[in-house]
């Protein structure tokens, strides 16, 4: 399924698909097919549409807003387990340095839990996401990076292994070996953590949601000064959380469809 999904976002990302659709319209009305138009108007409105209106913002608001934000220094935590994303390992190998990407707010937050929670277990999973670069991963440079930190590298448990957020929870569960009623932190970006709590208990991991990186002040509103095409980007990020919710519920890789807090 890896390689599968990877190819079918490439077309699903509202950006590309209607992009695609606007250049197929004006083929056919340049070879004089009256239903272009129905591609050229219906892309044009989209293109539009996001523009105008705060589409991104309605997709990752509900995403962001799933879960709290927590204290850092609350307790109990037995452990800590942060996915992978912050950081670009195919880059960081080419331009000798650490190079880290819009989930950066990951990385920081393993520093300041690990500082937190002295005794906490740490793991960190994360391998390659890329379809076809499955040579440079990102935990050995975040061992890396969190040695040049200060931390403790040799406190952590380090899963290099998986490719997607399924096997983030698959991979490092066999590696933590969490004991029922342990209080464990699960780390992401706050759009995402809907699906990745989802996918932990599924494994049996009932994890306690720790999200980050917030893309949204929680408030849509209209933007017409806003760069178009971050706008873009965040509607593509938050498309593809609610695509892959349903997708994995569909899959069985999650119990629900859009899991949330428990009273835990």
């Amino acid at each position: 399924m890896f390689p599968i999904s990877k190819l079918f976002w490439v077309a699903a990302e509202p950006d590309n698909f209607f992009l695609l659709a606007l250049c197929l319209g004006v083929v056919m009305l340049l070879r004089g097919r009256g239903a272009g138009l129905w591609l050229v108007a219906a892309s044009t409105g989209f293109f539009l549409a996001a523009l105008v209106l705060p589409l991104d913002d309605w997709l990752m608001i509900p995403l962001e807003n799933r879960f709290a934000a927590r204290d850092a220094a609350a307790g109990p935590v037995d452990g800590v387990i942060v996915l992978g994303g912050g950081l670009e390992p195919g880059l960081s190998a080419a331009r000798g340095q650490y190079v880290v990407g819009d989930a950066a707010s990951r990385l920081v937050y393993l520093q300041l839990l690990a500082r937190a929670h002295p005794g906490a277990k740490l793991v960190f999973t994360g391998g390659s996401g890329d379809l076809f670069d499955q040579e440079h991963r990102e935990a050995p440079f975040v061992r890396s990076l969190a040695r040049d930190l200060g931390l403790d590298a040799d406190r952590m448990i380090f899963e290099e292994a998986s490719r997607n957020t399924a096997e983030n929870a698959l991979f490092s569960k066999e590696l933590a070996k969490p004991v029922a009623g342990e209080h464990w932190l699960l780390v992401t970006s706050a759009y995402h953590m809907p699906r990745s709590v989802g996918v932990f208990r599924a494994a049996g991991w009932d994890v306690l949601a720790f999200p980050v990186g917030y893309r949204t002040d929680g408030r849509a509103g209209l933007s017409l000064l806003s760069s178009f095409a971050e706008k873009l980007r965040s509607l593509d990020v938050a498309w593809h959380e609610w695509v892959g919710l349903a997708a994995y519920r569909a899959l069985g890789k999650t119990n629900e469809l859009f899991p949330g807090p428990t009273t835990r």
